[in-house]
Order: C-alpha cells, then sequence, then structure tokens
C-alpha cells in the first residue's frame, strides 16, 4: 500500500508542474503583443530628442522667435541637428515638426482675440498669412 501513495503523490507532483508549466506558457503567449509593439526608438529614449528638435524649432519659430541655428543646438545638446531632410542613411536620425498657424484674423494677444469678436473684422482676401511656410521639420541625431 505504500508503493500506491507514492505512486499517486508523485502524479500529484507531475501534474502540478504540468500546470503551472502551462500556466506560465499562457501568460509568455498573452505577453507577447506587449513585448512586439514596444516601441524600440521611445526604449532607446530617442524621444527625449524629437522633443529637444522640437523645442529647437519652437524657439527659432515660434511666437517669441529666437536667432537660433543648427550649431547653437549642437553646441548646447552635443547632438547634430539638421533643418532639411538627411540624404546620410547610415545614421539613425530622429524628426522633429514644429506646426506655426497663421493668424488669420491679426490678433495682437491671445486674451484680446476670439472667433466672435474678430470674425467680423476679418478680411480674408487680403491674405496677409496665405503662402506663408506653416510646417518647420528637423531632423537630430543621437
Amino acid at each position: 500500500m505504500c508503493f500506491g501513495s507514492e505512486s499517486m503523490h508523485l502524479k500529484g507532483i507531475i501534474l502540478s508542474i504540468d500546470a503551472l508549466l502551462a500556466l506560465a506558457f499562457a501568460a509568455l503567449i498573452l505577453s507577447l503583443p506587449l513585448v512586439l509593439s514596444h516601441n524600440s526608438t521611445d526604449f532607446m529614449h530617442f524621444q527625449e530628442l524629437g522633443l529637444l528638435g522640437r523645442d529647437y524649432l519652437t524657439l527659432k519659430h515660434g511666437p517669441q522667435a529666437k536667432n537660433l541655428t543648427p550649431t547653437n543646438f549642437t553646441e548646447l545638446t552635443g547632438h547634430p541637428l539638421v533643418e532639411s531632410e538627411p540624404s546620410d542613411l547610415t545614421n539613425y536620425w530622429i524628426p522633429a515638426l514644429y506646426y506655426k498657424y497663421p493668424n488669420y484674423f491679426n490678433c495682437t494677444n491671445s486674451t484680446s482675440c476670439s472667433f466672435a469678436n474678430t470674425s467680423a473684422q476679418a478680411n480674408y482676401s487680403n491674405a496677409q498669412d496665405t503662402g506663408l511656410p506653416h510646417k518647420y521639420q528637423a531632423w537630430v541625431r543621437p
């Protein structure tokens, strides 16, 4: 009778190990989409370089435009920046983008201007803002 209970005890251990392995396999399969969808650019902290590039574009082309050059950016951050799309495919370039929307209503500041107050005085035919660039791009290399 001792041999029978040891056999049952061994079967119970084997079934428990089998159940734990099946549970581990199921957890692995369920976590694969999360692991595979992880953005490697964000993982390598390249997203911060894109934000630095956008800050550069905001300072250069924003409301209080500063006279900045890519050399200024490189001196401050230690990372090269170009404002035209790089043709060098051997290096990894992180894009940065900034949109500057035209002042269609000729508002002097954001608190004195609203669509309701200025739409009557707006003159869309004078084209003061048409043809102006509104999209600025830069590329930063780690």
